[in-house]
């Protein structure tokens, strides 16, 4: 049911809300990782740090 209820609700924000929310859940998950807050096995994510700075390059420009 939670998990339901995360859907719903994320399908109401905005496609720019939703690239802001993914944007810093890989942050997060990138510094958890630096500081072995979290093992690799538990990160969902592909914390390739190049990649980051690459999106966030092409989310300021888009902005501009």
């Amino acid at each position: 049911m939670r998990s339901r209820n995360i859907s719903y609700v994320r399908e109401q924000f905005s496609e720019q809300t939703k690239s802001t929310l993914d944007a810093a859940a890989k942050s997060i998950a990138l510094k958890d990782h630096d500081h072995d807050v979290v093992p690799n096995a538990l990160v969902p994510l592909d914390l390739n740090e190049d990649e980051a700075d690459e999106d966030a390059d092409d989310s300021e420009y888009r902005q501009r």
